[in-house]
């Protein structure tokens, strides 16, 4: 909430932020959504209850002590990773293809390109996580390492996808030029400065229009997707 007030100032999107939303209401919320989510989970048994359970508890790891994912550099992109993706996946999986065999491949993928996007979400939040000595992988290891990472995740998620539909010269063609796109992207980020406050840097405007580029690529990715499972009848 704190490091928010800074790095959204302005945004009207973040209603601790804007005092739209009290600490005990906040926490009435969180408490009745945790309780309704394992609920809702038992129609699809142990398994959903312990996905949605461990959620629940990665809440809490990633924000509070004595874990507090959200310091760390590594851990904290990883779990929510696990937490955003694979479980809300998989569970999606086994309410429509409880008989199948589970897509290791294609679940890797979509890990794996969260988790680049995710790692970009830092250069918007340098100022708050500078104030109150947030660790995130940007601080830690610089702009250049971080977009080599990204990029790295984003060319195993590529792959990974393309293993998965097989072969198939227009899918290939179609997510090589999405990465071409994204690194490109990238390597301009490569370059950003990530020191003080950079709100109305053009250098800062210029970094978040090539996140913003990077974004619309993954959703397209996604969609792209959708589209393949659709026409293939999976």
């Amino acid at each position: 909430r704190e490091i928010d007030a800074v790095n959204l100032a302005s945004a009207r999107d973040r209603p601790l932020v804007t005092n739209d939303v009290g600490i005990p209401a906040f926490w009435a919320i969180h408490a009745a959504a945790g309780v309704a989510s394992l609920l809702l989970a038992v129609h699809f048994g142990w398994r959903g209850v312990g996905i949605s359970a461990a959620i629940v508890a990665v809440d809490y790891a990633y924000s509070l002590e004595p874990l507090r994912f959200t310091r760390r550099p590594v851990a904290g992109p990883t779990v929510l990773a696990l937490a955003y993706v694979y479980a809300p996946f998989t569970i999606g999986f086994w309410c429509g293809n409880a008989a199948a065999a589970y897509p290791w491949r294609l679940t890797l993928a979509l890990v794996a390109a969260f988790g680049a996007r995710l790692l970009l979400k830092d250069f918007r939040d340098v100022a708050g996580d500078l104030a109150f000595g947030k660790k995130t992988f940007l601080l830690r290891y610089g702009a250049e390492a971080t977009c080599k990472t990204s990029g790295v995740l984003w060319g195993l998620a590529v792959c990974l996808i393309v293993a998965t539909y097989g072969f198939n010269p227009v899918l290939i063609a179609v997510f090589a030029g999405n990465l071409a796109i994204v690194l490109t992207c990238l390597r301009r980020l490569a370059k950003a400065n990530v020191s003080g406050d950079r709100r109305g840097d053009a250098r800062a405007l210029d970094q978040e229009r090539m996140i913003g580029v990077i974004a619309a690529i993954a959703n397209f990715t996604i969609l792209g997707l959708v589209a393949v499972e659709l026409t293939s009848g999976g």
